[in-house]
């Protein structure tokens, strides 16, 4: 019997502090690459919480009560953060169907073959050709072109900042 078995290295995880948030987060690292891990197991599974209610309210309150909703500059400042965390919900939810298209669902295996994807690709990042970087991710149903910016580190290493799936037409 021909049986493909897969073995799975073990990830090196290592704290980071996340250049755009300042937060500190858990993050797989091999030689120039660091992937967050929530960039994976969150963002491009569709785990990204629905904002569009909250959205909705506001923006409805801002049309009925114009005065009200100025007076308070802080309501211009969430309605902003608002509509970037629906874009975000909104990307998060087509990756994950792009992934389960392709036949990788959201199973720790499938994740950890994305983030090894994502660190060898962050292993040929330099400080000339960190955006949108090209590659290709193969799935049992297919395949999707994978575009991914990169910021350097201080350090010199090549840390995930953002990616997004393009499905490629067979």
């Amino acid at each position: 019997m021909n049986e493909k078995i897969l073995t799975a290295k073990k990830l090196k995880i290592e704290l980071f502090t996340a250049p755009q948030t300042g937060k500190v987060i858990e993050a797989a690292v091999d030689g120039n690459g660091v992937v967050p891990l929530d960039k994976v197991n969150i963002y491009a599974r569709g785990k990204v919480a629905d904002v569009t209610e909250k959205l909705r309210e506001l923006q409805h309150f801002k049309q009925k009560n114009r005065k009200l909703f100025d007076a308070n500059s802080n309501n211009v400042k969430l309605l902003d953060k608002l509509k970037q965390q629906k874009h975000n919900f909104d990307r998060s939810t087509d990756m994950k169907c792009h992934l389960e298209n392709i036949g990788l669902l959201d199973t720790p295996e499938n994740n950890q073959m994305l983030i090894e994807h994502l660190l060898e690709v962050g292993n040929k990042v330099t400080p000339k050709n960190r955006e949108w970087v090209p590659s290709i991710l193969k799935g049992p149903n297919g395949s999707l072109k994978v575009e991914s910016t990169w910021t350097i580190l201080d350090d010199g290493r090549a840390y995930l900042s953002t990616l997004k799936f393009i499905p490629i037409k067979s």
